[in-house]
């Protein structure tokens, strides 16, 4: 039997389409849908009508859940609320029945199904890294489990060693003694940076995975939130302006009914390819046209470096990459290795030691204040903006070093709205011409903690070092609303357990 296990789909009819057109090019026999069919998008009924008939089985998703009464939408993001309450206007009471009786887990042969993890299956819990896999291990026996609710595609390994394991999504065979809890990735809201639909097919005969990614009109999907006047993910409208072809002509229109003619008229019959040395002479324009465009670059980024102090930037600041950070081997393991936050902010706005990139710079007000003698960045806009923070690369010098702790604290405001998510990226300096290779980056989001005062959100994980790890990075990334403190974070070593 081959599974095609899909999820997210997001009320995006186009994409789920286009899923199902390739499900049937593969031969699947049976298709499994994770939940959250609704939410976000602008197509739930045609979304729901074409679930009812394809997939086999469909469990419930928190965004379903939302939509037919069964679950709260405090925890939403503005976004998600507006949607829900559009989706319940459009959706009949029939397909509300139909929401609110849809499972929360499938179990099969050898396999198992939910949206969240499977501790607390209602709860609808990320399973981002090994640390949150734990519980569905111990919760489930099954050596396969699928997951959604992320919308990007993983799998996590847990073998003889009992240690779990995080891995880029990619094509397998499952392997006797091992367990694997496998994300295909969203059909309709994709967070890729490559904005593709994924899913993927398990064939319980050959024992494998395959993942499928593919292509939809992400510019028609933008376009139709757009026209509905929701709150906008810039994310989602970056990824909009890069994957859009650009037009090479103005429009024209090949109507019948609009032109009325009857026969083909003023046809050009032949045109007269442009000639070899024609040819040669439009390279050499263009070689020159852009080696004048490059000086025109470096002309411009070097009076930017020259800019008058009284002036802020927009994006990056400062616009150029940190200096690397060196971290000495006498460094002690428990010694914060990041940059420690100035006590002070200059005229342009440099916090000395970071970078951080602000979407509108006019509208993204900062200030540096004191909490329990250290210096706090505080952020505030009153709209949704991008906001990421980052540390320089910090060059890792000290061997026994196997893993690192990193300890990161916000507080929000009453009126905040968003998502923060912290990460470490590891890199590898290549020998030949000393470039960096990413190796992975481990995200985590922050959330609230017991014992934290009221307004404040932490996170505190461990990351394991691969042997090929000779730098790192931090940043914090979010989009939000509201006014947001961010206290110096730590990330400090530790040794193998």
């Amino acid at each position: 039997m081959r599974y095609a296990i899909i999820s997210d789909i997001h009320a995006n009819a186009t994409a789920l389409k286009a899923a199902l057109a390739d499900i049937a090019h593969m031969k699947v026999d049976r298709i499994i849908c994770l939940g959250d069919c609704v939410g976000y998008g602008m197509e739930p009924v045609e979304t729901l009508e074409l679930l009812y008939r394809k997939a086999h089985v469909v469990l419930m998703g928190n965004h379903d859940a939302a939509v037919c009464g069964k679950l709260s939408t405090a925890a939403f993001s503005e976004r998600a609320t507006q949607a829900v309450e559009r989706h319940r206007k459009q959706i009949s009471p029939t397909g509300m029945r139909w929401l609110e009786r849809l499972p929360l887990i499938a179990e099969g042969k050898n396999f198992r199904c939910t949206h969240g993890d499977f501790s607390r299956p209602e709860l609808f819990r990320y399973v981002y890294t090994p640390e949150e896999a734990t519980p569905s291990w111990q919760a489930a026996t099954e050596p396969l489990l699928f997951v959604g609710h992320t919308h990007f595609p993983r799998i996590h390994v847990i073998g003889a060693s009992g240690v779990s394991h995080a891995l880029d999504y990619c094509d397998f065979e499952c392997e006797e003694g091992k367990r694997y809890i496998i994300n295909p990735g969203s059909i309709g809201a994709p967070r890729t940076d490559d904005a593709c639909s994924t899913y993927c097919i398990y064939d319980d005969k050959a024992k494998s995975i395959e993942f499928r990614s593919l292509p939809f009109d992400y510019k028609a999907y933008v376009r139709e939130l757009q026209s509905a006047n929701t709150t906008m993910d810039p994310k989602l409208l970056q990824q909009n302006a890069d994957l859009s072809m650009p037009e090479v002509r103005e429009g024209l229109c090949f109507s019948n009914d609009a032109q009325n003619m009857e026969a083909v008229q003023n046809v050009v019959h032949s045109i007269r390819l442009p000639s070899t040395r024609f040819l040669q002479r439009l390279a050499m324009t263009l070689v020159l046209g852009l080696l004048l465009i490059i000086a025109c670059i470096i002309y411009v980024m070097f009076q930017l470096n020259q800019v008058d102090e009284s002036k802020t930037l927009s994006g990056f600041i400062p616009p150029r990459q940190l200096p690397v950070v060196m971290i000495l081997p006498q460094t002690p393991l428990d010694k914060n290795i990041l940059p420690s936050f100035p006590k002070e902010i200059n005229r342009r706005d440099v916090v000395e030691g970071w970078r951080y990139y602000v979407e509108e710079k006019p509208l993204q007000h900062l200030q540096l204040k004191e909490r329990d003698g250290r210096s706090t960045l505080c952020f505030a806009h009153d709209q949704f903006l991008r906001l990421e923070v980052e540390s320089p690369l910090l060059a890792l010098g000290v061997p026994e070093v196997k893993a690192l702790r990193i300890s990161s604290r916000i507080r929000r405001s009453e009126d905040f709205n968003g998502t923060v998510m912290a990460n470490i990226s590891l890199l590898a300096r290549r020998k030949e011409d000393g470039t960096f290779e990413s190796l992975s980056t481990s995200s985590f989001e922050v959330r609230n903690s017991r014992g934290e005062p009221a307004g404040a959100m932490s996170v505190n994980r461990k990351i394991s070092l691969t042997k090929r790890t000779t730098h790192v990075k931090f940043s914090l990334t979010t989009t939000f609303k509201g006014s947001l403190e961010i206290e110096q974070p730590l990330l400090t070593g530790e040794k193998d357990d």
